[in-house]
């Protein structure tokens, strides 16, 4: 390719000859200007072209560079994202799987909590079932005792009535008057006896009634609570009158329970508060007041008066049971959700909510009637050993008269009759006694 310059037709120029100096444009002709300007307007145009070529496959290249790494980028960000949202699912599955766990356990416990609570009223009814079963057993066996009995007395009554044909001598007549009179004034004396010794325990003082009633709280969580470590509170010392430890079946300490009894005519608040102090003392869990008196306007067998229970005697069980599976379910939660206080503020809220008063007082009518019915039981079985004692002993006077009778006519030609003698041993037990056994 022929190299090209570019000059002005200004530029001086000088001839190497001669040394004369001219312009460009002197030394050239005007078409050889044209001619140059024409050459050099069609390189300029060609280099443009080129370059625009060239700066047109550069600012393409450029292009797809940046548009590569973009798509790079966004390709690396969708992935990203895909990852994020594979570990997003992963984390939601594993967040129902430990939900669906835990759910599911917490079912369990509940389910064998329930199952737990049914076999224990299953075995109170069944053990309800078996005393009416033996009370009915030993009410047909003491009627069927009382029927031969009758049978017998009427048989030798006939038999002796077969014998007696004069009367007896005046000795044996006299004899008989004798131990008559003495039977009477036995009989006399123990029913002054017996009313005195009933006049005196219906006058006992309030601290033998009080003592009593201690004994009967603590004699009845003894024989039901085995498990329990049950102490009694010396007189003297300060402190409620019962202290209760209830234990798990492994031996181990759930919590405390102090009892207190009180059996007055009148309620007194400060009962409550001395409670309260003894609570604290003895850094009990739980406190109860077992009262013969409830406070003024309560009707229910039982209430809470601030953080004590106050409980009728004829509730005592099953309050005691209810507090005793509260103190067990408070030290399992403590011991499965140990450093979580926010648990046990869930039990104390349960605990003093209605629902959980509502359910006591379910359980504590249900017992109540249970007892009312057996009382009733008691009551009438009670009535008929009563009647029967009265009719057995009515039948022996009668008979123990005609024999003297016939004794006092016969003189002592009826020594057959000295026989009736052994009928004094003969004799039911009285039907307090009865009933008690």
């Amino acid at each position: 390719m022929q190299d090209k310059i570019i000059l002005d037709a200004n530029e001086s120029i000088i001839c190497p000859k001669c040394a004369h100096e001219f312009t460009l444009g002197d030394g050239i002709t005007r078409q050889t200007i044209d001619r140059h300007a024409e050459e050099f307007e069609a390189l300029l145009k060609a280099g443009r072209d080129e370059l625009e070529k060239h700066l047109t496959r550069d600012a393409q290249r450029k292009a797809t560079q940046a548009a590569a790494a973009e798509i790079a980028k966004l390709q690396e960000q969708v992935s990203n994202a895909k990852r994020a949202e594979r570990d997003a699912q992963a984390s939601i599955e594993q967040a129902r799987k430990d939900a669906r766990e835990k759910a599911a356990a917490d079912a369990e416990q509940e389910r064998k909590a329930l199952q737990e609570d049914l076999a224990r009223k299953d075995a109170a009814i069944k053990g309800f079932r078996e005393q009416e079963i033996e009370l009915r057993r030993q009410k047909q066996a003491v009627e069927e005792q009382q029927r031969n009995m009758e049978l017998e007395l009427q048989r030798k009554l006939d038999e002796e009535r077969g014998k007696i044909t004069v009367a007896i001598a005046q000795r044996e007549a006299d004899r008989f008057v004798m131990m008559e009179a003495e039977w009477r004034k036995k009989f006399d004396d123990a029913q002054k006896s017996n009313d005195d010794l009933r006049r005196k325990l219906e006058q006992g003082s309030q601290q033998l009634q009080g003592e009593v009633l201690e004994l009967e709280v603590e004699q009845s969580l003894t024989t039901t609570f085995f498990h329990d470590l049950i102490e009694e509170v010396k007189k003297g010392v300060r402190g409620a009158d019962v202290m209760q430890t209830v234990r798990t079946a492994a031996g181990i300490p759930a919590g405390k329970i102090i009892w207190e009894a009180k059996r007055a005519e009148n309620w007194s608040d400060k009962w409550l508060h001395k409670l309260k102090d003894d609570q604290q003392d003895a850094k009990a869990d739980l406190a109860v007041l077992v009262t013969t008196v409830m406070p003024k306007g309560v009707t229910d067998p039982f209430t809470r008066i601030g953080d004590v229970w106050v409980i009728s005697p004829q509730v005592l069980r099953p309050m005691a049971e209810t507090l005793r599976v509260i103190l067990l379910e408070t030290h399992k939660l403590r011991q499965a959700n140990v450093g979580k206080s926010e648990k046990v503020e869930q039990l104390y809220a349960y605990l003093s909510s209605p629902t959980f008063s509502q359910r006591i007082r379910t359980v504590l009518d249900t017992f109540s009637g249970m007892q009312t019915d057996l009382d009733s039981e008691r009551r009438a079985l009670t009535k008929i050993w009563a009647k029967r004692q009265t009719q057995i002993d009515r039948v022996t006077k009668s008979m123990v008269t005609v024999v003297g009778e016939l004794q006092g006519i016969a003189q002592e030609s009826l020594p057959d009759l000295q026989q009736i003698d052994t009928l004094e041993a003969i004799a039911l037990p009285e039907p307090e006694q009865t009933a008690n056994h």
